[in-house]
């Protein structure tokens, strides 16, 4: 017996690390090295998350603004804990591209060595099925587990909440298993706002549970429970509080995507099919019989999901309802295949057909994610021009070894967009303008204005209308989506000021363009970086002296006064 579980734990452990090694062999066959020193973006936002943990490296912990110099030292007001969690390597010495390497690696195997876990406690001990289970499982996710710090580090909290909360059902009178899932639901709190919410709410389910069947012991100890965990969850809840009137942090909530609506998209409901049909499944099952506590888990942490999802019906604030409790189910998918699949024998027909079709439902979603459509490793089909790309970034190390060979730190630079962002992850510099800049503090005007001094020249109506994302945020885009999913079509531009903005802006952009130089000044720009290869490169100020060149870049020192 030990030596089947010794093995299975060296597959799950193996099979997991396998899975999220994969990225650094599509780099190998596709750029000659293991570990590039400029890293590809392989799925969205991982620079964006990285540049956080490079801020938070370089003695910024409350990430004001990782991009903008002005606004370096304030506080984020969100949550950060998933940043300094990430940035543990670091602080051992780790280079932010080991980092990259090290954090998938690990939390990949953390993940799947609790989804072996989850699985043998909720599958009867199914050993092998438990294998399985969990490497598909990790495989399946993969994506966002090299996504770095926030699922990267939620999905392991995740389980560990799920399996406290399995405890508690299966020893509902015992006071330790509260102790586990009073500390994972506080934690939760502190770590992502779409877990807490899924925490929160399926305890509230299970609270609700324990009075529908009297068990009036179990209720006093859930009750105790959360009231240690509203102590714990009181700074955080003050400081939310305290965002409602804060002006700056409603900017920024507006930016980041919130919306003011009571309807659900109907993305939502198609994002989360596979949890709905988990549920329907579990429905017909207690019908006939009432739920084993795997079941009852599985019922409560996705009924959770589904409420979290559309909880905008009764607050009326949404922010990503539709994608966000959507990557929690994918990990409570994998939970719901080793229940079911342990239960597919069951004594009646309908029984078998609810667990089975419910069952082969999400071993199809699982399956097509992980190697059939291969959403979980979508970088291994990226075509040639995406490729190229891949190579061609390799090229801004260049001007990184200038900057920090010439010990070059704390200066704000103004680049063409695609290598901005790089300058601020691989340099100790800021810059004028990045797109990042807008989910972080910074006053609305401040933004606008250095978009458009970033983009002198070139500034018209429908750049203003195309690039709106990039000045207001993702909140008027999602404001629009909702508006069309409901044949009640408005534009983003329109919901941002429509032609009153544009026609301002066009007016500052006027401004910009004539005294450009004096813009610059105001944002104390101290070095122009030139792309060759870029067909997007910023406008040069008329007093520079060129320090640095070669076949393909070009770094400018401006001569402004004060310089």
């Amino acid at each position: 017996m030990k030596q089947r579980s010794l093995l299975a734990w060296t597959l799950v452990l193996l099979g997991s690390a396998l899975g999220a090694l994969v990225p650094f062999v599509y780099f190998r066959a596709t750029l000659g090295t293991w570990l590039p020193s400029v890293l590809p973006e392989l799925e969205a936002d991982s620079l964006y998350y990285l540049v956080q943990i490079h801020e938070v490296l370089n003695g910024y912990p409350w990430l004001g603004n990782p991009y903008i110099l002005a606004h370096a030292d304030a506080h984020f007001p969100g949550l950060l804990l998933p940043i300094w969690i990430a940035a543990i390597p670091g602080f051992f010495g780790a280079g932010i591209n080991a980092l990259f390497a090290l954090n998938p690696l690990l939390f990949s195997i953390i993940t799947g060595a609790l989804l072996f876990i989850l699985c043998k406690k909720t599958s009867e001990e199914r050993l092998w099925t438990s294998v399985v289970l969990a490497i598909l499982g990790t495989a399946s996710l993969h994506n966002l587990l090299i996504r770095p710090a926030v699922m990267q580090t939620i999905y392991p909290f995740f389980a560990l909440f799920l399996l406290a909360m399995l405890s508690v059902l299966r020893r509902p009178h015992a006071l330790r298993p509260y102790l586990w899932l009073g500390l994972t639901t506080a934690f939760s709190f502190y770590l992502y706002p779409y877990l807490w919410m899924v925490t929160f709410a399926a305890v509230g389910l299970l609270s609700l549970s324990l009075m529908w069947r009297r068990d009036w012991l179990a209720l006093r100890a859930l009750a105790v429970m959360g009231f240690c965990v509203g102590l714990a969850c009181l700074p955080h809840i003050l400081t939310i509080l305290s965002l409602f009137r804060d002006e700056a942090s409603y900017e920024l909530n507006l930016r980041i995507g919130l919306v003011k609506t009571h309807v659900v998209l109907p993305l939502t409901i198609t994002n989360n099919k596979y949890t709905i049909a988990l549920l329907l499944g579990l429905l017909v099952l207690r019908i006939k019989r009432k739920f084993s506590p795997a079941e009852t888990l599985l019922f409560l942490a996705g009924s959770a999901i589904i409420l979290g999802a559309v909880s905008n019906v009764i607050t009326g604030q949404e922010m990503d309802f539709h994608s966000h409790f959507w990557r929690l189910g994918l990990l409570l998918n994998i939970v719901a295949l080793a229940v079911l699949l342990a239960e597919i024998r069951q004594p009646t027909p309908l029984l078998r057909a609810a667990v089975g079709a419910s069952a082969v439902l999400l071993l199809f979603a699982t399956c097509n994610r992980t190697c059939i459509s291969m959403n979980a490793y979508s970088y291994l089909l990226r075509p040639p021009v995406a490729r190229a790309k891949d190579r061609s970034i390799q090229g801004y190390q260049r001007p990184f070894d200038y900057f920090n060979q010439k010990e070059i730190a704390g200066k704000s630079i103004l680049a063409p967009m695609s290598i901005n962002r790089y300058l601020a992850l691989y340099t100790d510099n800021y810059l004028l303008f990045s797109r990042g800049a807008r989910y972080h503090v910074i006053p609305n005007d401040e933004l606008l204005e250095r978009f458009l001094i970033q983009n002198s020249g070139h500034v018209d109506r429908q750049m203003l209308t195309d690039n709106i994302i990039a000045y207001a945020g993702v909140g008027p885009v999602h404001a629009s989506t909702y508006s069309a999913a409901y044949d009640d079509y408005v534009s983003a531009i329109d919901l941002f000021g429509g032609e009153a903005f544009l026609q301002k802006t066009m007016e500052h952009a006027k401004d910009v363009d004539r005294n450009y130089d004096r813009y610059l000044q105001k944002y104390d720009v101290q070095y122009v970086v030139v792309d060759k290869n870029d067909a997007a490169n910023p406008r040069l100020p008329s007093r520079v002296k060129s320090v640095y060149s070669d076949d393909r870049f070009t770094i400018y020192e401006t001569q402004f006064a004060g310089n």
